[in-house]
């Protein structure tokens, strides 16, 4: 129940005029000019009108007060008005016992709504009153002049003041608000098959490559068997070389302390000898130094020797997988020559189809032209058969006229002489003249109806290729709906993954404050040694990401350093950091570990070692070297239980489910983490950055072909109605000619028949009485003569009708069949076209694995001479090791020569 109205600035009241409303009150009047109608737009402006030509205005600051020149009072800022409902019932939605329904505007257009003071929208201020009888166009609200509408109102407003008043208004507006969330729930659902379709695709993708994974594992498998073969035998053979030095070396360890003794006991007699012998000990000292440095040389020498032999034996494993790979690529040479040859083969066969195409094309427009010559002969003699048709009955009708005048008029044709000769003359003058009009009309005619038949022709060709770019063109709209979805999908997508890197998200306290130290300190020499996150700082293949995030593990999150400026100062407290950080220098990487020499590749169920799988600049080789250079990417857990013997060398395993097999025999089970890792966050975000350019350059295409087939339709739409008019004129022209040339042609015959008859009656009544009888008889035979001619003229007109129609449909038919080999034609062009494309692709595929295959070959070669070099230096070593033993025993033999009388050095 209305309470109040409040008003204050609005139209003519300036100051602030409160209305009660106590029971009983249901009108407002007055004298003109008092102000009943601003009450009432007040009351309907607060409802939410929004029209300002419903309030008598021309803008909606025109309810504002305008001043008043004669009071002298300043024109208002603002208008307010202010309804107050009693809502103790609580027919309104509000747990307010009085309800005050505000709206206010202000001089600068802004304005506002407020449900007992709090701001709200238009549509809560419907809300509130619908179904309750109250608005804009409410029945509660009856201004002067609405009586009068409502009774002259038509039944569908009606309804809807009936509607209102039951309640059901109400209902009607949140069932067209369900529809419209229903509208957008379906174009969610159109973008989530948009984007399930594009999930099947990559599905389907990795079910491709599942399946060449298989094969490959499949086709490695007897590789594998073969290294570990020549492993074994290599092995047996170390251990064999192994067993024969270990026990040389006991040997000559069992001399050297036999000829250790022999020199001691030979000092020893030195000593205890005379002053002769002085001169033989100093020369066996000097033989002990010289056979000492030739040990030394011997030492250095097979040490030489065995580190040759090492680098042999790795020169010529290089050399086998250099052997395997040129093979390999030598095979998929073969296999792309064998491709070529079947591609050129396709290009052969479009190119003879492309022939016979167009050899077909050829002899359909001969025949059109022959047949439409045919159709051209047909014509003029069906027009020479009707001429002599006509003839023949004007010729016909002429004699037995002439019969039955002859016959009737005998008694007046001496008096007649003089009139029909001088008639007979100018029916002559008249029937010339009316003969070339009948020919022109003739012509005329002959010449409208080919010029018909062409632009029928024309027609129907443009109203055919005007509804196939209309179909065309709605496919082309339906795609680049369809991308258009896909690229939105992949925008958001983008967009999530930029709002997670721009927050952090998943990166630890402390890294984010260091990050954020350094991106404010960016200048600084301290902080410039920051490259940033390890994880963030390489890239790999999107599938892959997971199990590299789950190889770096807490590592990812490391601050990775150019040097170590940022850890002095944190060492000397002269920096503080929030939280735990990892820091990695990049100066102070290790060197290569054992384990990284150990080679997996070709192994059944690896895919491949981490640090090989990504991606990174070139100055962090070594960073990620160090991380990832003994982890090992694997198929499946048992895989990586299989390969454990080689956890001892400190190797890593990461499985396809993201379990993690360390090198200390711990094992990493469960599922990933939630939110996706550094690794492939990065991954996903250059993933999704390379699918929307895929996706806008293809929608930019498909709006292209959309733009180019709306052109082209508007082009062919007025051309196909200039055709249809020019048609209808044709038609008409036709219609109208064509009676031209049946008046002409009755003109000729009335006036051959008037000549007819006056040369008849002439010559009977010069030839009298006496020539009537002959005449007679020779006009009866002259009508059956004219008669059988007459049959056969019209049987030969039928005949060459029947034939003409005939040819008519043959040649429509060849005019169909011309336009669908020229379409196949052009069909067949293009399919040549693209399989000329696809040889010269493969071409250049053929020359790029022909020059790998050369680089093979010279690899193999260079290696071939490095393993001929390190046999020439074993060769070298093994001649010097010859010449110091050869030395050691001539030293050895020298130092047996002793004076006589002093006894034999053993």
């Amino acid at each position: 129940m209305l309470i109040a109205l409040e008003l204050q600035g609005f139209k003519s009241f300036a100051d602030k005029t409160r209305f009660d409303f106590p029971d009983g009150i249901t009108v407002v009047v007055g004298p003109n000019g008092s102000g009943k109608s601003n009450v009432v737009d007040a009351i309907k402006w607060v409802l939410g009108a929004q029209s300002a030509k419903a309030l008598r205005g021309k803008d909606m600051i025109d309810v504002i007060f305008k001043g008043s020149s004669a009071t002298g009072r300043k024109p208002a800022n603002s208008a307010e008005a202010t309804l107050v409902f009693d809502n103790s019932a609580r027919k309104l939605p509000s747990d307010a016992d009085e309800v005050q329904v505000t709206r206010r505007v202000y001089r600068s257009g802004e304005g506002e709504y407020l449900i007992n003071g709090q701001p709200c929208r238009l549509k809560d201020i419907k809300d509130l009153f619908r179904g309750t009888g109250v608005g804009v166009d409410a029945y509660s609200l009856i201004e002067q002049g609405k009586v009068d509408r409502m009774l002259q109102a038509s039944p569908k407003d009606r309804r809807i003041i009936f509607e209102e008043a039951a309640g059901i208004s109400r209902f009607k507006v949140k069932k067209t608000e369900a529809l419209r969330r229903l509208q957008r729930v379906d174009q969610n659902l159109l973008r989530l098959r948009d984007i399930v379709d594009e999930v099947k695709g990559r599905l389907e993708s990795l079910k491709r490559q599942a399946s060449k994974a298989q094969a490959f594992r499949e086709m490695t498998t007897r590789l594998h068997h073969l290294r570990l073969q020549l492993g074994w035998t290599e092995y047996c053979h170390l251990t064999d070389r192994k067993e024969n030095a270990a026990k040389l070396l006991a040997q000559l360890s069992q001399d050297r302390q036999q000829k250790e003794l022999a020199v001691e006991t030979a000092r020893q007699t030195a000593h205890a000898s005379d002053l002769e012998l002085h001169r033989v000990a100093q020369r066996c000292q000097e033989v002990d130094a010289d056979l000492q440095s030739v040990l030394q040389e011997i030492a250095v020498a097979q040490s030489q020797q065995a580190n040759l032999s090492d680098r042999l034996g790795e020169t010529e494993s290089e050399i086998q997988r250099a052997g395997i790979r040129l093979a390999a690529l030598r095979g998929r040479v073969d296999s792309l020559v064998g491709e070529v040859d079947s591609v050129a083969q396709e290009v052969a066969d479009s190119q003879a189809v492309v022939q016979a195409a167009s050899n077909h094309v050829a002899s359909i427009l001969a025949a059109h032209q022959t047949l439409s010559q045919s159709v051209r002969s047909r014509e003029e003699n069906l027009e020479r058969l009707r001429k002599e048709h006509v003839v023949l009955l004007r010729t016909i009708s002429d004699k037995t006229s002439a019969k039955g005048q002859v016959e009737n008029q005998l008694a007046e044709l001496a008096k007649a002489i003089a009139h029909h000769e001088h008639e007979l003359q100018s029916l002559a003058r008249a029937e010339q003249q009316a003969r070339r009009h009948a020919e022109q009309a003739a012509t005329q005619l002959k010449q409208i109806h080919l010029e018909t038949n062409n632009a029928t022709e024309s027609l129907n060709s443009q109203q055919l290729q005007l509804e196939e770019n209309r179909q065309l063109l709605a496919k082309r709209q339906e795609d680049a709906a369809l991308l258009n979805g896909r690229l939105e999908g992949a925008r958001e997508r983008l967009s999530v993954l930029e709002a997670l890197v721009a927050h952090q998200e998943g990166v630890d306290a402390g890294a984010r404050h260091m990050l954020h130290m350094a991106n404010q300190e960016s200048t600084s020499p301290l902080w410039g040694s920051v490259r940033g996150l390890a994880g963030e700082l390489l890239e790999c293949d999107v599938h892959l990401a997971p199990l590299v995030d789950t190889a770096l593990g807490a590592t990812a999150q490391a601050i990775v350093l150019s040097d170590g400026g940022i850890v002095d100062a944190l060492r000397d407290n002269q920096l503080q950091i929030e939280g735990r950080v990892t820091l990695i220098r990049l100066d102070r990487l290790p060197a290569r570990r054992f384990g990284e020499r150990i080679q997996l590749d070709g192994v059944a169920g690896i895919i491949g070692r981490a640090d090989r799988l990504i991606r990174f600049r070139d100055e962090l080789a070594g960073l990620y070297r160090y991380l990832l250079g003994t982890t090992w990417l694997v198929d499946s857990l048992s895989t990586a239980l299989e390969l454990g013997h080689f956890r001892g060398a400190g190797l890593r395993f990461v499985t396809a489910d993201c379990q993690l097999v360390e090198g200390d025999i711990s094992v990493t089970l469960g599922a990933a983490q939630a939110l996706p890792g550094l690794v492939a966050r990065r991954s996903e975000m250059l993933a999704a950055r390379q699918e929307i350019e895929t996706y806008t350059y293809q929608h930019t295409q498909a709006h292209a072909e959309v733009q180019r087939l709306h052109l082209r339709c508007s082009q062919l739409a007025p051309a196909v109605q200039a055709l249809d008019l020019k048609v209808r004129e044709l038609t008409k022209d036709f219609a109208r000619q064509q009676v031209r040339a049946q008046q002409a042609v009755s003109r000729l015959d009335e006036l051959e028949e008037q000549s007819g008859r006056h040369s008849t009656e002439l010559e009977g009544a010069r030839a009298r009485h006496a020539a009537l009888l002959p005449q007679m008889e020779t006009l009866v035979s002259e009508v059956a003569e004219l008669g059988s001619r007459i049959a056969t003229v019209e049987t030969a007109l039928l005949s060459d009708r029947g034939t003409h129609g005939h040819e008519q449909v043959q040649l429509q038919a060849l005019s169909e069949e011309l336009t669908s080999g020229r379409i196949e034609l052009a069909r067949v062009e293009q399919r040549c076209d693209a399989s000329r494309a696809a040889l010269e692709q493969l071409h250049r595929n053929q020359r790029e694995r022909q020059q790998a295959v050369e680089e093979a070959r010279q690899e193999a070669l260079r290696l071939d001479e490095r393993r001929t070099q390190f046999e020439l230096e074993i060769l070298g070593l093994t001649s010097r090791l010859a010449e110091s033993f050869l030395d050691v025993n001539s030293s050895t033999r020298f130092r047996s020569i002793w004076p006589p009388g002093h006894g034999t050095r053993t």
